[in-house]
C-alpha cells in the first residue's frame, strides 16, 4: 500500500502492504485549510467493489477506475433527489452539497469532506486532476 499526503506540496510516500495477499492501496491524506488541521484518510483502491468493502468497514474509499463507483454514486443522488449530478463534473458548492447528503443516506458511501474549500465529496477516478480543481476552486 502507498501512503500518500496531500498538502500542495509534492506528496511523500512509504510503501506497505494491509496485510498478507493483499493488493496495494493508495492512501490520501487530505488536510484542512490551516497546517495543523487533521489529516483525513481517502484509500484509493482499483475498483468500486474493494472500495465498498472498505466503507463497510468504517474507511473512506474511492476506486481508481471510477466509472462503476462514480455511477453508484450519481444513482444514490437521483434515487434520493431526483437530481442528476455528475460528481466528476459537478465543482459547484450547490451540487457537491447535494451528493454529500445523497451519498449519507446510500448504504456503505461515505462523504469526504474538504474543510477549506467549498467541494464536499469526491467521486472523480483522476483523484490529482481534482484536488487541483478543489484547490483553485476554494481560493
Amino acid at each position: 500500500m502507498v501512503l500518500r499526503r496531500y498538502d500542495g506540496h509534492e506528496p511523500k510516500a512509504r510503501t506497505f502492504r494491509l496485510g498478507p495477499g493483499t493488493e496495494p492501496l493508495c492512501g490520501w491524506w487530505l488536510t484542512g485549510s490551516e497546517p495543523d488541521d487533521a489529516w483525513s484518510p481517502l484509500w484509493v483502491v482499483e475498483d468500486w467493489l474493494s472500495a465498498w468493502r472498505l466503507h463497510h468497514r468504517g474507511v473512506n474509499a474511492i476506486a481508481l477506475n471510477g466509472g462503476e463507483y462514480t455511477q453508484a454514486v450519481d444513482m444514490a443522488i437521483r434515487q434520493h433527489t431526483g437530481q442528476y449530478v455528475d460528481v466528476n463534473l459537478a465543482l459547484d458548492h450547490d451540487a457537491y452539497t447535494r451528493a454529500c447528503t445523497a451519498a449519507t443516506r446510500f448504504p456503505g458511501l461515505r462523504p469526504i469532506l474538504l474543510s477549506d474549500g467549498d467541494i464536499k465529496n469526491l467521486g472523480s477516478a483522476d483523484i490529482g486532476r481534482l484536488l487541483r480543481n478543489v484547490r483553485k476552486h476554494s481560493e
